[in-house]
């Protein structure tokens, strides 16, 4: 005999199915007499993955972008943000895994991606930010590493905020000044600021 697919499968619905199969033999005549014999037969199948799914950004959210905010002293050393997708193929195959690409954006030179398993990611500043306060985009390319390769390209936001890091000082005068105003409260001079 021979087994065949009678409907579409799809393993990300089901990965895998049991049957059992019974044989007979000398089964039309010999049923009646007692004459048959049967025999079973278990099969389990496990359904291999086509790569039919593209990777999905789960973390940071593309549907409500917003800005990942760091201040101009963030420690090179700390974790800016993070990324995290999944894939609906198979995890345990190139399919259902993924690659992190910085492809570009304004903050390609200031930030670094570091992929930390095949669904995660986290982003680092390269250098010290002091002084480089605004707002900067990556450019990121998720790619699978199935056949054929599926892919995504996403956009995350950074903005590096200015920290409060210098005192107010004055520009005209510039040593103490005294201010003489005469009783009836006209002033005497003005200063820039």
């Amino acid at each position: 005999g021979v087994l065949s697919v009678a409907d579409k499968i799809d393993r990300e619905k089901k990965s895998s199915y049991m049957i059992v199969v019974e044989i007979w033999d000398n089964y039309q005549f010999g049923a009646s007499s007692g004459e048959s014999r049967n025999a079973f037969k278990q099969f389990y199948i496990k359904i291999l993955d086509e790569n039919d799914h593209a990777p999905v950004v789960e973390f940071p959210s593309q549907k409500e972008p917003s800005c990942s905010s760091v201040t101009e002293f963030h420690d090179v050393k700390e974790i800016v943000t993070s990324i995290r997708v999944s894939d609906a193929d198979d995890p345990t195959s190139p399919n259902g895994q993924v690659r992190f690409e910085v492809r570009g954006g304004t903050g390609a030179d200031l930030f670094v991606l570091k992929q930390i398993d095949p669904w995660n990611a986290n982003v680092f500043a390269r250098n010290r930010l002091n002084k480089r306060y605004g707002n900067y985009s990556l450019d990121i390319l998720v790619k699978d590493l199935g056949t054929p390769q599926m892919s995504i390209e996403m956009r995350l936001d950074i903005c590096v905020q200015d920290f409060n890091d210098h005192v107010p000082y004055f520009i005209t005068p510039i040593n103490n000044y005294t201010i003489r105003v005469a009783e009836v409260g006209v002033t005497l001079q003005q200063f820039a600021h």
